[in-house]
């Protein structure tokens, strides 16, 4: 019985959990931006906050966290393993312009430490050298991780003629869901309104929305099943009856958002006599 319980406790593989952003930067020091500190490196039980760590071995590449010189490596838990492909993935360093990015997803427990002999398992994903064109700005990494599922990261800076002590180095995964376009706004004759009343004069209609957050490239829409043409401002509605618009997000990577929708009632027909 006791088997059976221990082995309902304890994970055989990487929890992986529901998307989420996270940004976590380990720094300067041994300092980071974690509630209390954060948890421990590889825990299965903490609160998914992650964690940050520097080498804690013995030898000369141990770091004393006293406040007189930055780490050479940094390393940071984001709390949960991830399926690589659904997030967009980032990080961020200050310090070492030589700098080396690895991954891994079985970095966890006390043998896993990074403690400076224990590195086997990770995989160099991305080299910084010679240039400065990342210091203290978010670099997209995301095409360059292989593994299918991720958990760790580790930073590692090089002496080659300038310091290889790295100040800062930071994460942040971003759901590939929370970025794509959304659907614009359809404005037919009023700001807001997307459904006119009956009238006998054309209607004004114009599209807009900050619902690109990858950048936007134009919007499209199409009047009364039309093939979609790209918006290139305000538009005149003219025939009699309901006139249905679609319209959708293109953004700066071709990626397009479901569709919104209104109409334009527009009647021309002169009354019956009585």
């Amino acid at each position: 019985m006791a088997v059976v319980l221990l082995l309902t406790m304890i994970p055989i593989f990487p929890e992986r959990v529901s998307a989420a952003a996270q940004e976590i930067i380990g720094g300067p020091f041994c300092q980071n931006n974690l509630p209390g500190g954060g948890d421990s490196w590889g825990s299965w039980s903490g609160n998914g906050i992650g964690a940050t760590e520097v080498y804690t071995g013995t030898g000369s590449a141990r770091y004393k966290c006293d406040g007189t010189t930055q780490p050479t490596n940094r390393f940071i838990d984001i709390g949960r393993s991830i399926k690589a492909s659904d997030y967009k993935i980032f990080v961020y360093i200050e310090g070492s312009y030589h700098t080396d990015i690895y991954t891994s997803n079985a970095a966890a427990g006390d043998s896993w430490r990074p403690n400076g002999t224990n590195l086997y398992t990770w995989i160099n994903v991305r080299k910084f050298y010679a240039d400065s064109y990342y210091q203290g700005k978010w670099i997209d990494i995301t095409d360059s991780i292989t593994l299918r599922d991720v958990r760790y990261f580790r930073a590692m800076g090089t002496n080659q003629q300038t310091s290889n002590e790295i100040s800062k180095f930071g994460v942040r995964v971003i759901p590939k869901s929370d970025l794509m376009p959304k659907p614009p706004q359809i404005h037919a004759d009023a700001e807001g309104q997307a459904v006119t009343g009956w009238t006998k004069d054309p209607v004004t209609v114009w599209i807009d929305g900050d619902v690109a957050p990858e950048g936007l490239k134009y919007y499209e829409y199409s009047l009364n099943g039309g093939a979609f043409q790209p918006y290139t401002g305000p538009f005149t509605v003219y025939d009699h009856g309901v006139n249905t618009i679609y319209a959708r997000t293109v953004d700066v990577n071709d990626q397009y958002s479901g569709l919104s929708s209104g109409n334009v009632r527009i009647d021309k027909m002169p009354p019956t006599p009585p």
